[in-house]
């Protein structure tokens, strides 16, 4: 009877092994390969009203969840600065609330060290004619995250007169990045420069884009002798380092480079997909200069209204799916294309799974399994020796 209790505790220990070793894989590739919500169901501080809402901000001495409970209207805008750390969500069942911007401001402005996180709002500004100011502009020491929710509905206007009389271009209609930006999920949408560059995103910072969609923004260049200088990147205008790991930039509109105008900076393009945009010239990609890193993902389906430049992709010597004037493009590891005739363009260029490369991926996985198979040995080994001392004792 002795021996065949020892037994049975002989299989539980097994068992117990097995299970441990299965929560310990499952928890180990959940935090490497996922983008969660950190904000959920955690809140510190829920707010009414601007007041509220701006105490809760300046008086945050740690990281803080302060969750909306209605849509806030601001008279200025919410500065998060001074080393702060805040998550913005919302006390609300179904959908978003709203953070309206005041006229002529951006609604949010981050920077001096400072990380804002958005999961569960809408930044936006009141539909309304007359109504004016970008959504987000982060400064040069700054990080916004962005989990869900929506940077929508914002307007920035530039000057319509020549350079050296004091015109100016509107930067950045829905987010205007000169620090880090990190988009995991959510929505840059119908948003507008008007007279300017970037309707959705105006990037001279990073940008890392995991996922999420940046869709339906416009630039316009209005009607002056510097008209040739505006209207570039209708979902991006890029002249840092973006860094497009998944997602999608689709629907947006501009006078060149419908979905990215890449000027100076540099574009690398993983995965995800850029569809559907329109433009003057290079309907999904105008790079003017700089570098596009075209290794995978899609470029397809994009519009050039004008008689030259890219359907999907202008110049056609860019590192990706030229287009041309029509052509099917299939881009191989490297981005190279070959012609065809109905302006579509297909890429692999390599895999890459939830924005980490091939390598990444088997780096992680060796690594967990000599982490699994360490500890694994440890238990076994003790559980061995348990049994042991026990028979010795029979």
């Amino acid at each position: 009877m002795y021996m065949h209790n020892k037994l049975r505790v002989s299989h539980r220990t097994r068992l117990l092994t097995f299970l441990f070793i299965v929560v310990l894989v499952f928890s180990c590739f959940v935090s490497v390969f996922s983008r969660v919500s950190f904000a959920a169901g955690a809140s510190d501080i829920v707010v009414n009203n601007e007041s509220e809402l701006r105490g809760a901000v300046n008086n945050a001495s740690n990281a803080i969840v302060i969750s909306l409970n209605n849509d806030i209207t601001l008279t200025g805008s919410l500065n998060i600065t001074n080393n702060k750390d805040i998550t913005l969500t919302s006390n609300k069942v179904n959908g978003f609330y709203k953070l309206f911007g005041a006229e002529g401001v951006s609604t949010l402005f981050v920077d001096e060290n400072s990380t804002l996180t958005l999961d569960g709002i809408i930044v936006t500004h009141v539909a309304e004619a007359g109504v004016l100011g970008g959504g987000v502009h982060v400064g040069t020491s700054g990080q916004l995250i962005l989990y869900s929710g929506e940077i929508s509905g914002n307007t920035v206007k530039g000057v319509g007169m020549p350079f050296s009389v004091g015109g100016y271009s509107g930067i950045g209609g829905g987010v205007y990045n000169r620090g880090v930006f990190e988009m995991h999920n959510g929505k840059i949408t119908d948003n507008t420069a008007s007279i300017g560059d970037g309707g959705g995103v105006n990037n001279g910072g990073t940008f890392k884009m995991f996922g999420g969609e940046i869709f339906n923004n416009q630039v316009s260049c209005g009607f002056h002798t510097d008209s040739d200088y505006q209207g570039y990147g209708g979902g991006v205008c890029n002249w840092g380092v973006f860094e497009m790991h998944n997602g999608k930039i689709t629907d947006n509109t501009a006078n060149k480079g419908g979905g990215v105008y890449n000027s100076l900076g540099t574009f690398r393009m993983f995965r995800g997909e850029i569809s559907s945009n329109t433009a003057n010239s290079g309907g999904g990609v105008y790079k003017q200069g700089g570098t596009f890193d075209w290794r995978g993902g899609v470029i397809l389906g994009n519009t050039a209204t004008g008689p030259y430049g890219g359907n999907n992709m202008y110049p056609e010597d860019s590192d990706g799916p030229s287009g041309g004037n029509g052509g099917t493009n299939n881009g191989g590891d490297n981005g190279s294309s070959s012609g065809g005739d109905n302006g579509t363009s297909v890429g692999d260029g390599g895999l890459f799974i939830g924005g980490f490369s091939l390598r990444e991926v088997v780096l992680i996985c060796v690594a967990i399994g000599g982490l699994v198979v360490g500890i694994v040995g440890a238990v076994l080994f003790f559980a061995s020796k348990k049994e042991i001392a026990s028979s010795e004792k029979c």
